[in-house]
């Protein structure tokens, strides 16, 4: 993405929570040394 771009995301599988499903995005972030913000829920 470029600097400032948005990406959108999202789930269908009952098998994640909503709770793992955040912490997943926001261990990629990390690792990516990205920060997320989220814009709408």
């Amino acid at each position: 993405l470029p600097r400032g771009g948005y990406l959108a995301t999202c789930s269908c599988s009952h098998f994640a929570s909503e709770e793992l499903f955040v912490k997943m995005l926001r261990d990629a972030a990390r690792d990516a040394g990205v920060q997320l913000r989220q814009i709408e829920a």
